[in-house]
């Protein structure tokens, strides 16, 4: 270990030397540049619900952030690496257990339970300014724990009282 943050640390992407991490409610930024002396730069106002998922998505002007936070998926605008600024949120059918972003189409294919025994896959479209917009969702009668993204195939690895692996074909990028 080489730093004591407080609270359980969940999510976790890098951009250069800053870190961001998911700290209960909130995103945190931590300079990482000597790794053995991390330090708390800065820090988001808090969020809809424990954050759990991070996915850093590079763009111009600049990168920005997806986070998960419980059922609410939050854009996070990085500007600036001292401010978060919330750009939009959107709620969907359960807490996400994964996350796949298609840059070609500028697709993100979320999944999430529902409750023990089923979950649900979603494909949301973020357009340049950074919107989110549901195209389609789909019930799964197991919660997927994994997403993986392949040419015209999604493919779900589930948890449940069979588990396995889905193959979800994709018509057109975002249809399920």
């Amino acid at each position: 270990r080489v730093s004591l943050i407080q609270g359980n640390i969940n999510g976790i992407v890098v951009s250069g030397d800053i870190a961001y991490i998911g700290m209960g409610l909130r995103v945190a930024a931590v300079d990482i540049q000597k790794h053995e002396k991390p330090w708390l730069y800065s820090q988001s106002e808090p969020l809809p619900g424990a954050v759990s998922l991070l996915l850093l998505i590079p763009g111009k002007p600049a990168s920005f952030l997806l986070v998960n936070a419980d059922r609410h998926l939050v854009v996070l605008d990085l500007s600036t690496h001292n401010t978060f600024t919330p750009i939009q949120q959107l709620e969907l059918a359960g807490n996400l257990t994964a996350m796949i972003f298609d840059p070609h189409a500028n697709i993100l294919y979320a999944s999430g339970k529902v409750d023990k025994n089923s979950g649900f896959i979603s494909a949301i479209e973020i357009t340049p300014e950074r919107q989110m917009k549901v195209i389609q969702s789909i019930d799964m009668p197991e919660f997927p724990l994994s997403l993986g993204l392949a040419e015209g195939s999604l493919f779900a690895g589930a948890e449940g009282y069979q588990g396995g692996l889905y193959h979800i074909q994709l018509a057109s990028p975002g249809k399920l």
